[in-house]
């Protein structure tokens, strides 16, 4: 019997030459999140919360292929920090 291999099981880190690129991404797709629900206002905390946890799913389905880039190592870039 051959073991089943997944595409994700490859735990390497990225060079880090990648670095750089990865940052970039990271960014970008963070930015996609719709935070403006997450600042005080009429609405129950729950209800921001809410709306923040299902822009951050809307993005996640936009690029599937990304997460285990954008999870693969410590966000450690100042420009995706302050989003």
């Amino acid at each position: 019997m051959h073991p089943v291999i997944s595409p994700t099981s490859d735990h390497r880190p990225a060079a880090p030459e990648r670095h750089p690129l990865i940052n970039a991404l990271r960014e970008s797709f963070y930015k996609s999140f719709n935070l403006s629900s997450l600042q005080t206002g009429p609405s129950p905390w729950q209800a921001r919360i809410e709306f923040w946890v299902r822009s951050c799913r809307d993005a996640l389905g936009r690029y599937p292929a990304a997460i285990p880039i954008l999870i693969g190592r410590i966000v450690d870039d100042v420009p995706t920090l302050a989003i």
